[in-house]
């Protein structure tokens, strides 16, 4: 009985995870919202999935976002998980992100090199790790987050505002 009940909550905080991820991209782009599922393309010329608002995919336990310079990561948690209890290790190729005790949420080689020292995380809501990674080619569109995760199709991403990009020169 308790283990139906900490699914449940699971699930609640992924849900909410999702919501809060599409609210704060809802003002970027408009777009019909549409499952992955039906997102995908035919086996035959898949080239990966559709991207989400962000640029990037909204996976079972994890989301991400990316513009050309970052890389985004909300992982939903229990509500009230304290900072003591996260593992995040960010590594130049690797990242591996959990809560102590438990196997990991995420671990494997990332999808392109990043800049360590520019990287970091947080607790947002007590209910959500946040990482924002740097990329080091700041001039590509990843994928994937780590290797051998589900991929995005890059022809599909949505440039940056060019007003945005003006500022920035």
């Amino acid at each position: 009985m308790a283990e139906d009940t900490v699914e449940k909550q699971i699930a609640a905080v992924v849900k909410a995870a999702k919501d809060k991820v599409k609210k704060k991209m809802a003002g970027e782009r408009e777009r019909e919202e549409v499952p992955m599922e039906i997102e995908k393309e035919e086996e035959s010329g898949a080239r990966g999935a559709v991207p989400n608002k962000g640029n990037g995919l909204d996976l079972e336990k994890y989301s991400w976002t990316q513009t050309l310079q970052e890389v985004n990561v909300l992982v939903p948690v229990l509500v009230g998980t304290k900072s003591r209890f996260v593992v995040c290790d960010i590594k130049k190729n690797h990242l591996k992100v959990g809560l102590k005790g438990q196997p990991p949420i995420i671990e494997g080689e990332l999808y392109k090199p990043i800049k360590v020292d520019d990287c970091y995380w947080s607790i947002e809501d007590q209910n959500t790790i946040s990482i924002l990674l740097t990329k080091h080619d700041q001039m590509e569109w990843w994928k994937c987050l780590v290797k051998g995760d589900p991929e995005i199709d890059t022809q599909k991403v949505e440039p940056e505002n060019k007003e945005t990009i003006e500022i920035w020169i």
